[in-house]
Parts: C-alpha cells; sequence; structure tokens
C-alpha cells in the first residue's frame, strides 16, 4: 500500500484548487479567523513600522533665470553662464547639482560636519551599530569608513525629481525628524553650491593667470584690447561668485517639512503587507491540501489508493 501510494501522479491543479476550495467551505470558521489574524497582523506592523519625514525644496536652474547677475553684467560671448535649453537636457551646472547631491565630495563633507555627523549618526544608529561598537572598543571609524556610510545613506534618503513642464527640480530628504530632514536639505545644498561655486573660482583663476601672461606677450593693440575684454569678464564672474551667489540653483521654495511623517505611506504598506501575508495563508493551505490529497483527505475528497480499492 505504502508503495502504491508513493508511486501515485500527484493531483491536477484544478483538482487541488477544488479541495482547497471545499476545505474553505467546510471550516468557513478557521478560514475567516485566519483571514482577520493576517489582516490584523499586517495592521499591526504597519503601525509598528518607524515612519520618516520627508523635507522637500523646489530649484530651478540659474540659466533660467532673467535675474542672473553674470549674465547681466558680463558683455555678449563671455557669460559664464550658458543659455537653458531643455532640448540638450539639464544645464551643465545643475546636471552637476543633482549628481554632486549623492556624490562622496557631499559625504566628505558632511563627514567634517559635527552637526551633521551627529544628525545622520542619530538617524542610522541600529542594534548591528552597537554591536560593532562593542566589538571595537568604542573606537572611532576612520574617515573613509564614515564617508562610505554617509554615502549610502544619502542615496538611500535623498531623491530628485525632474518637472519638465515648469523647469523645475524637487529635492526630497527622508529623516525620522521634521527638523533634522529641514537641516540636512539646507546643509546638502548648501554644501553641493559651495563645491560649484568653488571649482568655478578655481577655474576662472586659472584663465585669468593665462590672459595675463599673454596679454604680456601680446603685440597688437586690437588683440590686447580683447584679451581685457574677457579679463574684465573673469572678473565680473569672480565678483559675483566670491559674493555667495549660486551657481547651478535658484531656491523657489525653501526646505520645508510637513507636521507629520509621511513615509513610508501607511495605506499601500497596509495593503503590501496584507498581500504577503494572505499569500503566505493561500501557499500554507495549497501545501496542506497537496499533502493530504496524495493520501486522499482533502476537502472531503477521500480516494482509496488503488491496493486498497483492490482489497
Amino acid at each position: 500500500m505504502a508503495k502504491s501510494i508513493a508511486g501515485q501522479a500527484g493531483p491536477a491543479l484544478g483538482e487541488l484548487f477544488a479541495d482547497m476550495w471545499s476545505w474553505m467551505r467546510a471550516n468557513r470558521r478557521t478560514a475567516a479567523l485566519a483571514a482577520t489574524a493576517a489582516l490584523l497582523l499586517a495592521l499591526l506592523v504597519t503601525l509598528l513600522i518607524p515612519r520618516q519625514y520627508v523635507a522637500t525644496m523646489v530649484v530651478t536652474p540659474v540659466e533660467s533665470s532673467l535675474t542672473d547677475p553674470s549674465t547681466l553684467m558680463s558683455t555678449p560671448g563671455f557669460s559664464i553662464r550658458a543659455p537653458f535649453s531643455l532640448t540638450e537636457g539639464p544645464p551643465p551646472q545643475m546636471a552637476a547639482f543633482v549628481k554632486l547631491l549623492k556624490s562622496p565630495e557631499i559625504a566628505r563633507r558632511l563627514v567634517r560636519n559635527p552637526q551633521a555627523m551627529q544628525a545622520i549618526g542619530d538617524a542610522s544608529a541600529s542594534w548591528l551599530d552597537a554591536v560593532k561598537d562593542f566589538l571595537s572598543g568604542g573606537a572611532a571609524p576612520d574617515e573613509d569608513a564614515q564617508i562610505r556610510k554617509v554615502l549610502n545613506w544619502l542615496t538611500d534618503h535623498i531623491s530628485v525629481d525632474q518637472d519638465v513642464d515648469v523647469r523645475t527640480w524637487t529635492i526630497s530628504l527622508r529623516y525620522p525628524s521634521a527638523d533634522g530632514a529641514t537641516f540636512l536639505l539646507k546643509q546638502i545644498h548648501a554644501d553641493d553650491e559651495d563645491i560649484l561655486r568653488g571649482t568655478a573660482i578655481a577655474q576662472f583663476k586659472k584663465e585669468k593667470e593665462f590672459g595675463l601672461s599673454f596679454l604680456n606677450t601680446a603685440s597688437d593693440e586690437q588683440e590686447r584690447q580683447i584679451i581685457y575684454g574677457i579679463l574684465g569678464s573673469i572678473d565680473r564672474s569672480l565678483l559675483v561668485l566670491r559674493s555667495g551667489a549660486n551657481v547651478a540653483a535658484i531656491v523657489i521654495s525653501q526646505p520645508y517639512a510637513p507636521d507629520r511623517p509621511s513615509f513610508p505611506p501607511r495605506v499601500l504598506t497596509l495593503t503590501i503587507l496584507s498581500g504577503i501575508f494572505f499569500f503566505l495563508l493561500f501557499a500554507a493551505l495549497f501545501v496542506r491540501c497537496y499533502r493530504e490529497a496524495m493520501r486522499g483527505q482533502c476537502g472531503g475528497h477521500v480516494e482509496l489508493a488503488p491496493a486498497a480499492a483492490e482489497r
């Protein structure tokens, strides 16, 4: 008999589903209790999941603004910024600004900022970090390890969305508190602009040094006048940059976080968790009915093995 049961073919999928339905009809109360328990468990887990505040700020490229002081003061052909064109992608400074938001350069600056580092450490602290600190004797990690940690945190908590129709970018940052979210978003934006500003200043200094050296060797008066014009444009651009003006983005909406946490969305979380728990119940019933069907006992459909039927 054991051999005949082991050797028989598995039940057809349609028959197995019919057996599952038959079992649920015969055990309505148990099925209802299991479904209710799954829903309540999903609700409990949803309520227990820590939620975060999402701070946002809206920026637009400097190139798209008619109040760009460098453009107004520079002579035609010598502006430090190219005209804005959506058909060719974001302006170079804006593209660099977006890339820098999740870059080692920003992470390095945040690591060297004690207040920012404290805020990120508070947000990313976990029991695993506590275990690592205990095993290492409480020794502070080196700068490279801190940069990697901050970079991973930035990658997970910052997002950028572009609205092509109105030429704006929305930068979002998730954090356990509203004040911490706005503080870090302001700091990251300031560090990003400072990096771009410093790069532009260094580049213009090199161009000015080259222009001055070329001016000393130029003998043609017309050529010297052109060089004077270029040097004047560079000086005006350096004046704008040293004033602290933004290089890449004008802030339209300052960093703001709502009064209540909004991530992750509870309705979506509850839906996903409910689906997972119901799937697990379905899988458990499927396995049970499959095993019972092999013995002819699921759903009330009792079938004897061929050897037992002959007896």
